[in-house]
């Protein structure tokens, strides 16, 4: 088809305005409901606003965590005053970390880094939630995303530091492939002993560990464990942890707050702090407590998983002597599950039989499988790509074929419901073996092609036409060491409107409006004045 054909042209040069019925419209700017996605990654939500609200001042109205400002703290005419003494701060720090230029883990490149982001980063986080849907009674996950505030460039910088450790401390679950490579090579004892499946989850880890020198001190020193540093170095990540934990500022519903305990969930450094902390605790109790049969600990983050031999007594005190004697802190509580058959933990479901451990993928009762419909305005290869990243998921999480069978042909059913074709989702399919699952289980070395180019642009339909992607290297045939890529940037999609309809809802800031927001093509009309 022609690209000045008049069906062509009407395809792609729709706006939003057009193809979005006036009902949606007037759903998603219902003042009385937000639309969020949940947590966990199940779905879509539709919220009463009121519960949203309610919601969020719950829990930022706790003092031990947090403490609300005076509404004009970052007001216009104060923002620069009160956010000086922060920057001031960032400045002393960075003159600090300047001053040990050359040391293991501080050099030019980070000195150019943050002195970059210190220029530029001044918004204000805003505090939101993504609901629980799956835990009666539904709760929301608390989230500040501090991703262009002051602390962000030396939160980024001291989590580059403390992922150095990360894999030499080994209770730490790296994700779900590294467990299921721990679980295919694992030895259980053949005896009489009941074997337990044991998981735990810990409540609000982030908001509830301890962000204190003593905290900073023990982080430091399980660097200086294993990375070679100087007594400087040390200085340097306790000083760096100290600005980053004392500085998480944010708004909710226009209101200025302030963390004074607890980590922000959406600083950069917060998993990694919070998984050696974690660790340090784990390290002491199994120091002191060596008498249990524990055949398998790890943990993922918040998520705990091990295996257990012994009578259900000799379990219930092994659980109460791990929640008593707090190495750590007090303040943390666990929720305990714990089976003879089998757990879900992660995206795995595992199963205890005959004193052997079998693997299946874990189908989440709530999760709508709102895979992109193949009508979507995406790429052909992303709708390949994830289909067949699904199945090596699939793939990895099995230990028998059967297991992955089952759920593949789920997925088959669930991607025809999407209106993906039968002969689409079986070429893709055959792409995928069962049989390369030793392969998969692999991590995959590092690229080090420097002869591709990449060429962005933003995704239309007519880069799917053949010619286009043929001209394009066709192009670069002056010099044969080369090599073009299409990298598509996305284009604006409902998820943005719901977003902005959302903050419109909360704070009273305003967009611009429906029958302004383009959709799509590579160039939009431009606008009357």
């Amino acid at each position: 088809m022609p690209l000045n054909h008049p069906t062509h042209y009407q395809v792609y040069n729709n706006r939003l305005n057009d193809i979005v019925p006036k009902f949606f419209k007037e759903f998603i700017n219902n003042p009385d409901i937000l639309i969020k996605a949940s947590d966990k990654n199940l779905g879509l939500t539709v919220l009463d606003t009121s519960w949203y609200i309610q919601e969020g001042l719950r829990q930022l109205n706790d003092p031990r965590f947090y403490k609300q400002l005076d509404k004009n703290f970052f007001s216009p005419e104060n923002f620069d005053s009160n956010i000086q003494n922060i920057v001031s701060t960032a400045n002393s720090l960075l003159s600090l970390l300047c001053s040990q230029w050359g040391t293991s883990i501080f050099n030019k490149q980070h000195e150019k880094y943050l002195r970059h982001r210190l220029l530029n980063d001044r918004k204000l986080p805003t505090f939101h939630l993504l609901p629980k849907i799956h835990k009666t009674p539904m709760q929301g996950r608390p989230i500040v995303p501090s991703h262009s505030w002051v602390t962000t460039g030396f939160s980024t910088y001291i989590d580059t530091v403390l992922q150095k450790v990360l894999p030499h401390l080994p209770y730490i679950i790296k994700d779900t492939k590294s467990l299921v490579k721990s679980l295919d090579g694992i030895s259980i004892p053949q005896d009489e002993r009941l074997l337990w499946l044991v998981t735990g989850d810990v409540s609000s880890m982030y908001t509830n560990l301890p962000t204190t020198p003593y905290a900073f001190d023990v982080i430091a020193k399980t660097v200086d464990k294993y990375l070679p540093l100087s007594p400087n170095d040390t200085t340097l990540i306790r000083e760096t942890l100290k600005f980053v934990m004392s500085n998480n500022y944010f708004t909710f519903q226009g209101i200025p707050y302030h963390q004074v305990s607890g980590i922000a969930m959406g600083t950069a450094c917060a998993p990694a702090y919070a998984n050696i902390l974690m660790h340090h605790f784990e390290e002491r109790f199994f120091e002191f407590n060596p008498d249990f049969t524990l055949i398998f600990y790890g943990r993922y983050i918040d998520d705990i998983f091990f295996m257990f031999k012994g009578s259900e007594q000799e379990l219930k005190t092994f659980l109460t002597t791990f929640d008593t004697k707090r190495a750590f802190s007090n303040q943390l509580k666990i929720s305990w599950d714990y089976s003879t058959t089998s757990v879900s933990f992660l995206d795995l479901q595992i199963h205890a039989k005959h004193n052997k451990v079998e693997l299946s993928t874990h189908q989440k009762m709530l999760n709508k499988y709102l895979y992109i419909p193949f009508s979507s305005y995406h790429p052909k290869d992303n709708k390949v790509g994830f289909i067949k990243a699904e199945l090596i998921r699939y793939i990895r999480n099995s230990s028998s074929y059967r297991s992955f069978a089952n759920t593949a042909k789920q997925f088959f059913t669930r991607l025809r419901l999407r209106g993906y074709p039968p002969r689409f989702l079986i070429w893709v399919f055959s792409q995928v073996r069962y049989d390369d699952r030793p392969k998969y289980l692999e991590d995959a070395p590092l690229s080090t092609d420097n002869t591709l180019v990449p060429f962005v642009t933003m995704y239309n339909p007519i880069w799917e036409t053949p010619h286009l992607r043929k001209g394009l290297r066709e192009f670069f045939t002056l010099n044969p060491h080369y090599r073009p890529v299409v990298a598509f940037k996305r284009n604006k999609n409902i998820a943005d409107l719901l977003n902005r309809a959302n903050v419109r809802k909360l704070t009273g800031k305003q967009f611009h409006s429906l029958q302004q927001d383009g959709l799509c093509w590579i160039s939009s009309k431009k606008r009357k004045p």
